[in-house]
């Protein structure tokens, strides 16, 4: 599958006051050493991919430089970046090739090297239409600049447009929020992107905000209610218009959604280059799950089942607990298994029948029964298991003079499984540090394999963030149909609570869940929530 490249431009004539990316301004004198680091991971991208354990491929059908402002470099510098780019990669024609602007830095010579490098999509950070909303976060452009620079670019044979909006800045009003969107939709640009301000520690006005204090017109900022009422007005008036949403913050004309962007929500290969950029790569076992049917074994049966009689002293004289072969024989959470499992498999088992895996440690102390002593051993594994996420227990259900005890295993226990239908590793993200200085002085890479539950939790949390939702059925033909069935539970209480719509095999965010994102995207992020998973 084609690769989507990212090359991160950390550079700004100024730090707006809203801004948490790993960006700032810094002096001219270090682009160049900046660009020398870049081009090198660039030329050794094939190398870098190996060490990483991920797989590589040179067919890129997206690039996107982002920033920061990639147009504060020289011109020679932006060229360097697009001739090494064409040199370790084949990037055909129709591609997609988008560079982040700032209103103001689109000089002649700027759209001349957009032309002449194939440049077909250009994002402005315009962020308000109201020039005193801009001029308060640091914004150094005005609403002309930002027409003039559209008309130019059309001029110059770039339809291809973006323009952000951010809906909480500081003096925003319904009515000022209305005349940005109008604006806006005026322009008639094909995209368009809304972000609800960010509150965090890695901004000044974040920061400025949680102190309660006035700096960077902190007290001038709308509250949260005005803020969400804002954002909901620009969905509706963008859809009137036919700028239609396709997810939580991004709307386009028909044909106009970020191809480059939409690898990142269906988990799509990416690689990035630069300040605090991200990647993920597929690995080599995650591939060729992709092109094998799903086992029937994970199709089917994940149950297990202990025995005994009514008073509990007699069990099976060959004490086993079914289960899919080879669950968790070798790569599991930290390179270990979980305890007590050995690797007895269904090599042993005749046709037809469902294979085990044995308990191990079960012989009785001195004088006591193996069977009962096993029975005992067996149920403490299996509760240790639950506790830990290995297993999800479904059901007890006492019968005659036997009891079973079935547990199905959790989508932790299935996917970490090394004979998993996806392999121990599915895929691979890592991102380069997030300071200028570390990535310069050559700060190791930070590498975080994903295993097939966690892919499967991604899939969630990214796929919910389109419009279109997640496809059930797909995911269960990936990851297995109990592995995709135990977020049943969480899936209808959020349909309950009105966040959440089921159509047949397909669920989607409502508008008030999109509001309320955060709250369905925790529930599906169970055993990731520390990792960084999006660029």
């Amino acid at each position: 599958m084609p690769l989507g490249l990212y090359i991160s431009v950390p550079f700004c004539r100024t730090k707006c006051s809203y801004c948490n990316f790993a960006s700032d301004v810094f002096s001219r004198a270090i682009f160049q050493r900046y660009i020398d680091r870049v081009c090198s991971d660039l030329a050794r991208s094939a190398e870098i991919t190996e060490q990483i354990g991920a797989v590589f491929e040179r067919a890129v059908d997206s690039v996107y430089l982002g920033g920061g402002t990639p147009t504060v470099l020289h011109i020679a510098e932006l060229v360097r970046l697009f001739v090494t780019i064409s040199q370790n990669f084949v990037v055909p024609p129709g591609a997609e090739i988008t560079v982040e602007c700032a209103p103001g830095t689109l000089t002649p010579a700027i759209l001349d090297l957009f032309q002449r490098q194939g440049i077909n999509r250009v994002s402005f950070g315009v962020q308000s239409f109201v020039d005193q909303e801009s001029r308060s976060v640091g914004r150094l452009h005005t609403r002309v600049t930002v027409l003039d620079d559209i008309a130019r670019l059309r001029a110059a044979g770039i339809e291809n447009i973006n323009v952000d909006l951010i809906a909480g800045l500081p003096h925003q009003t319904v009515d000022s929020w209305n005349t940005s969107i109008s604006q806006v939709i005026d322009s008639g640009v094909p995209h368009v992107s809304i972000y609800m301000l960010e509150v965090d520690e890695d901004s000044r006005l974040g920061r400025e905000l949680i102190a309660g204090g006035t700096r960077y017109h902190a007290h001038f900022v709308p509250d949260e209610d005005l803020i969400a009422d804002l954002y909901e007005i620009a969905c509706a008036r963008l859809d009137s218009a036919g700028v239609h949403q396709y997810e939580i913050s991004n709307f386009a004309r028909k044909g106009y959604a970020s191809r480059h962007n939409l690898k990142y929500w269906t988990r799509q290969p990416y690689l990035g280059f630069g300040v605090d950029a991200h990647s993920m790569l597929p690995t080599k076992v995650g591939i060729e799950a992709q092109n094998r049917p799903l086992p029937l074994s994970f199709r089917e049966d994940f149950s297990v089942c202990v025995r005994t009689d009514f008073l509990g002293n007699h069990v099976e004289s060959d004490h086993r607990i079914p289960a899919p072969k080879g669950l968790c024989e070798n790569s599991c959470p930290g390179g270990t298994k979980p305890p007590e499992f050995s690797r007895e498999a269904a090599t042993e088992c005749s046709p037809g029948r469902k294979p085990w895996v044995k308990v191990e440690n079960e012989q009785a102390p001195k004088g006591r029964k193996n069977s009962s002593h096993a029975l005992s051993k067996g149920r403490s594994v299996i509760a240790r298991h639950v506790s830990a996420g290995w297993m999800s227990k479904s059901e007890v259900s006492p019968g005659g003079t036997t009891e079973f005890s079935r547990t199905l295993f959790s989508p932790r226990g299935i996917c970490f499984a090394n004979s998993s239908p996806m392999g121990s590793t599915e895929a691979i993200r890592f991102s380069t540090p997030d300071s200028l200085d570390k990535f310069l002085s050559g700060d190791r890479i930070q590498r975080i394999p994903i295993s097939p539950a966690a892919a499967l939790e991604e899939s969630f949390f990214l796929g919910l963030r389109l419009n279109r939702g997640v496809d059930l059925s797909q995911l269960t033909a990936s990851f297995g149909s109990h592995a995709v069935a135990a977020f049943s539970p969480a899936i209808s209480d959020f349909v309950r609570q009105g966040l959440l719509e089921r159509d047949g095999e397909t669920i989607h965010l409502t508008s008030r869940g999109r509001l309320l994102s955060n709250e369905v995207f925790a529930t599906f992020l169970s055993s990731v929530a520390s990792q960084n998973i999006a660029p």
